[in-house]
């Protein structure tokens, strides 16, 4: 994959956009919609009344790729998130899944594409975990909750991948915060979309379960699903991640082949002097810079 470092004009007095400007090449307009895209954002703009949060935001994603959303608190992710479900609507440009415009989607049609999973869930509801994920089953559904024994069999295979089987009875509101989102993830796998959506999935997770939910995306993307996820660590989108998009002050500054794109420059731009880049590739971390000798 070639990188795609993109460039958006006026923004010379940011420090950012100036860096930009100099290592990366300017790009065309925005391209039409990509009937091969799993996902399409093209144009998008979003404003909470007098406040604007996303500004002309393009982006897509192939079946079979996982990409990453990377940027600082505030910058727009989560908000990009809700408009690419239909939670919010743009006042610009729009969302295509597939080709098909969401906004012109059904809720239904468009779960029976789309899974996502929050960022934070919060069940008041006494329903076990087995519950929460056969209610990922709803779309496919030919009435009200009327499930099959495929259904079933489906659900159990999400929680073992996602090795929470241990949990099924258990109520979801008596979970951790990392249980709960571990049950979300199984309930987003039991959709069976081509397309996921995860808002900051790992964050309450401990570092092997963190381990075990991207080795679970990179097996479902291998088999063509393609996979949204925005994270705030940049080393699991150096590891895990083919394709990173950078947000800043609610636009993508970068984007492009994750090795390529998260560079100790960039970073450096985004969350200050401290972020160093070592090693090359899938080989990379970034750690911080302790001040000592």
């Amino acid at each position: 994959m070639e990188a795609d470092l993109m460039l958006h004009e006026g923004e010379e007095k940011s420090t950012l956009w100036s860096f930009l400007h100099r290592h990366a090449a300017s790009s065309p307009a925005p391209a039409p919609a990509m009937p091969g895209r799993a996902l399409d954002i093209r144009g998008l703009s979003f404003s909470y009344g007098q406040h604007g949060v996303l500004d002309d935001i393009s982006l897509s994603v192939k079946p079979g790729e996982i990409c990453g959303l990377l940027g600082p608190n505030g910058c727009g992710k989560s908000t990009l998130f809700r408009c690419c479900m239909g939670f919010l609507h743009p006042q610009k440009g729009h969302v295509r899944v597939h080709g098909v415009n969401i906004a012109h989607m059904k809720p239904s049609a468009l779960a029976a594409h789309v899974a996502y999973v929050p960022q934070e869930h919060r069940q008041p509801f006494p329903f076990s975990a087995r519950d929460m994920v056969l209610m990922g089953r709803s779309p496919k559904m030919a009435g009200w909750f009327r499930l099959r024994r495929d259904d079933e069999r489906i659900a159990e295979e999400a929680m073992a991948r996602i090795g929470i089987l241990h949990l099924a009875e258990r109520p979801c509101n008596q979970l951790s915060g990392g249980q709960r989102q571990l049950v979300l993830i199984a309930r987003a796998m039991a959709q069976q979309t081509p397309l996921v959506l995860l808002d900051e999935p790992t964050s309450s997770l401990d570092f092997s379960n963190q381990l075990s939910v991207w080795n679970v995306l990179r097996e479902v993307a291998s088999q063509g699903v393609a996979v949204l996820v925005c994270c705030h660590d940049p080393n699991h989108i150096l590891w895990f991640c083919d394709k990173a998009a950078v947000m800043h002050q609610g636009r993508i500054c970068a984007e492009g082949p994750s090795a390529e794109v998260v560079t100790q420059e960039l970073l450096q731009h985004i969350y200050g002097p401290q972020c160093l880049r070592l090693g090359t590739g899938r080989a990379s971390m970034v750690c911080p810079s302790l001040g000592r000798d």
